[in-house]
């Protein structure tokens, strides 16, 4: 077996406010798979349990809905120790000072 790290893009939706924003969330995680497309079928079964629905702090529903499975990577080195990288990818200058941004409070 080997180990992927897998992308996983996660939505919340606010059925009371309807129009609103949409917070995502980018999650990485890792899986033990014999290849890249098992490791994907795993990640969006994942995916999908993690869909949940709630009343936020603040009130109002709020829905996670797993939206798709993004970059798989498979690790390289035959086991997890500390200081293994698990994912990167490439930015453009836009992305990063899009991501460094705090929310709005």
């Amino acid at each position: 077996m080997k180990w992927f790290a897998v992308e996983i893009f996660l939505r919340s939706l606010h059925p009371d406010s309807p129009g609103e924003d949409w917070l995502w969330e980018d999650r990485i995680v890792l899986f033990s798979a014999e290849n890249e497309a098992s490791a994907r079928a795993k990640a969006e079964e994942y995916g999908r349990k993690s869909e949940v629905e709630y009343v936020a702090a603040v009130g109002g529903r709020c829905k996670w809905q797993f939206v798709r499975v993004g970059e798989c990577q498979e690790l390289e080195g035959a086991s997890l120790v500390e200081g293994l990288e698990v994912f990167s990818k490439f930015l453009k200058t836009d992305e990063v000072e899009s991501i460094s941004k705090p929310f709005a409070e």
